[in-house]
């Protein structure tokens, strides 16, 4: 059974930038990384947008807004965003730059496998593929299980939603260098 000192199930967001902030760090080149999903990585799956100033990422930042409409039924106003930009990234272009900066690490290693279980047993972790089994000092999970989720009633169970169109109009109808935010102008049916 191969060990590592860090085992990170699930390889999306959260997961490649901790991995890329201990790569820049320089304190954990000495630690074996492992990075196990069944997803290869290699679509473009999502988009996030975010409040910045600058950031690691800003290579592959796709459209930058500086101004902002916030609206409802009465109210419409362009707001500046200064210092703060509202900035896009794509995820297929921050899978390929981080996987192409980790790559260059010996210590780091990607398995395209299914997690089906871990344990935590004191002192080590246990993680279970279809295939294979490793042992780790640290385990960091970001596999999203729903049941989970559904099962607890401590907390109340809140899902939040984002959706963005790309449009194409004939005529020129948007200003493209001011972001639409919140536009509770369009009805929202019981959403918000």
């Amino acid at each position: 059974m191969q060990h590592y000192h860090y085992i990170f199930t699930g390889s999306g967001l959260s997961a490649l930038m901790t991995v890329y902030e201990l790569l820049l760090s320089g304190k954990f080149d000495d630690k074996s990384i492992l990075l196990i999903d069944e997803n290869t990585k290699k679509a473009n799956d999502r988009t996030w947008c975010f409040w910045d100033e600058d950031n690691l990422f800003e290579e592959i930042v796709s459209k930058k807004w500086n101004q902002a409409i916030f609206a409802n039924e009465k109210f419409n106003r362009v707001l500046e965003l200064t210092p703060y930009q509202y900035k896009k990234i794509n995820g297929l272009d921050f899978y390929e730059l981080v996987f192409k900066k980790i790559s260059k690490h010996k210590n780091i290693h990607f398995l395209n496998q299914k997690v089906v279980d871990f344990t935590e047993l004191g002192n080590h972790c246990v993680v279970k593929t279809k295939e294979e089994t490793f042992t780790c000092n640290k385990i960091f999970n970001s596999i999203y299980n729903p049941e989970i989720v559904t099962a607890q009633n401590k907390f109340p169970l809140i899902q939040q939603h984002f959706i963005g169109w790309f449009i194409k109009s004939k005529e020129a109808v948007f200003t493209p260098n001011c972001a639409t935010f919140m536009d509770f102008s369009v009805k929202q049916k019981g959403n918000t």
